[in-house]
C-alpha cells in the first residue's frame, strides 16, 4: 500500500518561506511606500518556475555574498506574496481578493511561467467576476495580448463583450493609443456590432492620431498646432497620406467596403481614396455603378453572434438576458453578459388586443404546470404616448409580466416603465413558492390600462441538451446537479422533469406559435 500525503509537505515549505532559513535570494518588489523585500531559496524557485530557472543562469543577478537579487518594481507586494506562497506551498486562496488584485495575480503568474496557477486564476476570474471582465474588457484584452500564455477563454469573452458593445473600445478615452494588433483582432471579427462606415471613421481617427504623434516626436521644437495633422484631408501633403497608409496598411483590408453605401463612400471614404489600393478603388467603383458586377474582393457582412434565437416584438436581447439572470438569481458578479444557457421558445403571441381579451386568454385558455419554466410578457402604451410602438423603439411604454422557474419552483411578477433605452431593466421584488401543480395568474390590473395590450408567452428550455443525452456517469452528474438545484417539496416533479428531458423532447413536433389579433 502506498499513499501520497502533500499537506505536511506544503505546510513545512510554508514554514521555510516564513522563517527565511538559509535564504540566498532577495526579491525587491514595488516602489516607494509599496516597496518590500522578500527572501527566498534559489533551489525552490528553480524547480517551480521556468522563469527563475532561466534567470539563475545569469551571473549579473549575483553579488559578492553569493546572494541573488531580483527587482520587480511594477509588481504589487501583496500580489507577489500570493505568487511566492504558491511557489512554496502549491496553494492559493482568491476568495477574498479584489478583482484588480486577481487580475494582477493572473498577469504575474504568466510572467513567472506558472501555467497551473495561470489557468486556475483565469477560470476563477471568468466564473466569479464576469462583471469586472465586461467593464474592463479592453484593458484585459490589451494586457493578455502581450503575454506568452494563451488565454483562449478570457480572450474570447473579452472579444465577445467588445463586439457586442463596441463603444467600450471605440469610445474609450485612450482609443487612439491602443496598439494595432488589438484593433486588428477586433476588426477581423464577423460579429462586430457596428455600422461599417463607423468602423472606417474610427480607423481613420486612429490612423491620424498615429501620424500626428509621429510628427510631434520627430519635431519636438515646433509649436503643438503645427505638429498636429489637420482634420481636413484636403490640407494634407502627399507625405501625410503615405504615412497614414503605412500606419493602417494591415487594417485596411479588414474593412467591409462593399457593405458601405455609395453615399457614405463618396462623402467619407472618397477624401482618403489615395490610401486605397488601385484595384480595390476600381472594383468598388464598378460595384456601385454596374448592377451585375461581381466584386473581386467581396467579403461577408458582419453578423452579430447570437447563439440565442429570440422571436419577440416586445423584448430585445438584453432583456432576455436580464430575465435569465432573474431566473437563476444572478448577482452583478456572476450575471450572464452575452450568452445564456436557455432557449426562450415562443408559444403564443397576442398583438394589440383589448385588455379583456388578454385576461380572458390567460385565465381560461392558457395553462402551464410547475414542471416547465415559462415567461409571460406584456406591453402597453401609457397616456403620455400618442401612438403604439414596440418598447424597443423608445416612447413611453409600460412592460412587465410573470416569470416562473421550475428549477426553484417559484414565480414572480416583474414590471418596468420604459422611458428610455437605458431604463429597460426588469426586477422581481417578491418571489412566490409554487406548491400546487397548476399556476394561476392575476393580470386584472390591466383592465385599467389605456390603449391595447400585446402579450407574448415563452416556454423556457435548457439550451444545453447534449449533456442530457449522454449515458453512464455523465447522466448521473446531470441528475445530481438538477437534484441539488431544485428546492421543491414534490419530488415527483423532479423525476418528471428529467424523464421529459431525456425521452419526451424528441417526440414534440415543431409548431408555429399561435397569434391572436383584435382589429
Amino acid at each position: 500500500m502506498s499513499s501520497t500525503l502533500y499537506s505536511d509537505l506544503s505546510h513545512n515549505f510554508g514554514l521555510l518561506l516564513n522563517n527565511e532559513i538559509k535564504y540566498n535570494v532577495v526579491i525587491q518588489v514595488g516602489v516607494d511606500a509599496g516597496y518590500k523585500e522578500f527572501r527566498a531559496h534559489s533551489i525552490i524557485l528553480r524547480s517551480r518556475s521556468p522563469y527563475f530557472q532561466k534567470s539563475f543562469s545569469s551571473n549579473e543577478i549575483k553579488d559578492e555574498n553569493n546572494i541573488y537579487t531580483f527587482k520587480f518594481p511594477n509588481i504589487n507586494q501583496t500580489v507577489f506574496q500570493t505568487i511566492l506562497t504558491y511557489i512554496y506551498t502549491g496553494s492559493v486562496d482568491l476568495n477574498f481578493k479584489q478583482e484588480d488584485e486577481i487580475f494582477y495575480i493572473l498577469h504575474a503568474s504568466d510572467k513567472f511561467s506558472l501555467d497551473t496557477l495561470t489557468k486556475f486564476t483565469e477560470k476563477y476570474l471568468i466564473e466569479n467576476h464576469s462583471e469586472y471582465i465586461r467593464k474592463y474588457s479592453v484593458k484585459i484584452l490589451r494586457s493578455i495580448l502581450n503575454t506568452n500564455y494563451t488565454f483562449d477563454e478570457l480572450q474570447e469573452l473579452c472579444l465577445d463583450t467588445i463586439c457586442y458593445e463596441p463603444k467600450l473600445l471605440f469610445h474609450a478615452n485612450n482609443f487612439t493609443r491602443l496598439p494595432a494588433p488589438l484593433l486588428e483582432i477586433v476588426l477581423k471579427r464577423d460579429d462586430l456590432n457596428l455600422v461599417e462606415i463607423e468602423i472606417w471613421e474610427s480607423l481613420i481617427k486612429w490612423g491620424v492620431a498615429q501620424v500626428s504623434r509621429q510628427l510631434s516626436n520627430s519635431n519636438p521644437n515646433i509649436w503643438t498646432n503645427s505638429r498636429q495633422l489637420s482634420n481636413n484631408p484636403n490640407e494634407w501633403t502627399k507625405e501625410n497620406f503615405t504615412e497614414l497608409e503605412r500606419n493602417i496598411h494591415n487594417l485596411i483590408p479588414l474593412i467591409r467596403f462593399y457593405e458601405i453605401s455609395s453615399k457614405d463612400h463618396f462623402k467619407k471614404i472618397g477624401p482618403y481614396e489615395e490610401i486605397l489600393p488601385k484595384e480595390l478603388k476600381q472594383d468598388i467603383f464598378q460595384f456601385h455603378m454596374v448592377r451585375e458586377h461581381t466584386p473581386m474582393f467581396k467579403s461577408s457582412p458582419r453578423i452579430l453572434k447570437n447563439i440565442m434565437n429570440f422571436d419577440s416584438i416586445i423584448l430585445n436581447r438584453k432583456q432576455f438576458i436580464n430575465l435569465a439572470n432573474l431566473m437563476d438569481d444572478k448577482d452583478n458578479e456572476s450575471a450572464y453578459i452575452n450568452n445564456i444557457s436557455y432557449n426562450f421558445k415562443l408559444e403564443y403571441r397576442l398583438i394589440k388586443c383589448y385588455s379583456s381579451t388578454c385576461i380572458l386568454f390567460l385565465n381560461y385558455k392558457f395553462r402551464f404546470n410547475k414542471n416547465s419554466s415559462f415567461v409571460i410578457v406584456f406591453s402597453f402604451r401609457n397616456s403620455n404616448s400618442s401612438r403604439y410602438d414596440s418598447i424597443n423603439k423608445g416612447s413611453h411604454y409600460k412592460a412587465g409580466g410573470y416569470l416562473y422557474s421550475s428549477k426553484y419552483c417559484r414565480g414572480g411578477y416583474f414590471y418596468c416603465n420604459h422611458k428610455n433605452e437605458e431604463g429597460k431593466v426588469f426586477a422581481i421584488t417578491d418571489w412566490e413558492n409554487i406548491v400546487t401543480e397548476n399556476i394561476s395568474f392575476n393580470f386584472d390590473f390591466l383592465h385599467s390600462c389605456q390603449g391595447k395590450v400585446s402579450f407574448e408567452i415563452f416556454r423556457v428550455e435548457n439550451a444545453i441538451t447534449n449533456t442530457l443525452k449522454t449515458k453512464g456517469k455523465k447522466m448521473d452528474k446531470v441528475v445530481d446537479k438538477i437534484d441539488r438545484n431544485v428546492n421543491c417539496k414534490n419530488k415527483v416533479s423532479l423525476i418528471r422533469r428529467v424523464t421529459f428531458k431525456i425521452f419526451d423532447e424528441k417526440r414534440i413536433t415543431k409548431k408555429t406559435p399561435k397569434s391572436t389579433y383584435d382589429d
